[in-house]
Formats: C-alpha cells, sequence, structure tokens
C-alpha cells in the first residue's frame, strides 16, 4: 500500500524527469533534424519543408503540447490541497481561527 509519502516522492521523481527533458526537447523542436529525412521531391530541395513537415517534429510538438496541457492540469487538480491541508493540520493541533 502507498502511503502519501511515497505518492509525493513518486510525483517528485516524475516532475524532476519532465523538468530534465522540457528544455532540451523545448529547445530542438524548431531545428532541422539530426538526420535528415527528407519529404521534398523531385529535383528541387526545399529545406524549410522538410524542416516543417518532418513527422518527428510534429510527434515532439505534439508531445510538448501533452505534456504542458497535463502538468497545468495537475496544477489545477493539486493546488486547492495545499491549503486545505493546511487548514486540516490547524484544525487538528486546535488552531483553527487563532491569530498568531
Amino acid at each position: 500500500m502507498s502511503t502519501v509519502k511515497d505518492s509525493y516522492a513518486d510525483l517528485v521523481g516524475t516532475m524532476k524527469e519532465l523538468g530534465a527533458i522540457l528544455g532540451p526537447a523545448t529547445a530542438v523542436q524548431y531545428e532541422a533534424p539530426p538526420v535528415g529525412k527528407l519529404v521534398s521531391s523531385g529535383s528541387v530541395r526545399n529545406p524549410t519543408l522538410d524542416i516543417v513537415a518532418d513527422p518527428r517534429r510534429s510527434a515532439l510538438s505534439d508531445e510538448i503540447s501533452a505534456t504542458s496541457a497535463a502538468l497545468r492540469q495537475a496544477r489545477a487538480i493539486l493546488a486547492p490541497h495545499a491549503p486545505a491541508l493546511r487548514q486540516a493540520v490547524a484544525r487538528w493541533e486546535g488552531q483553527e481561527g487563532r491569530t498568531e
């Protein structure tokens, strides 16, 4: 059975992992891919089209967007719990309504 401390540690680990990859991922999403996969055809090569239409770039961009949305959702879900937990602890300690 997982405890709240275990769940918190798991979440912190996941956030650290995301933090480590988000910077590099966002930095490279608009760069040319390291190994070319040409999209343009014929005798005229269009490097801009090759970069923009590369399915790997599109997949990276989609994943960055999905990660961003998940982080916003996680924050919205978790944010109310900090003050609620703080208030519950204060009630437990008999400090509810006290001003010190």
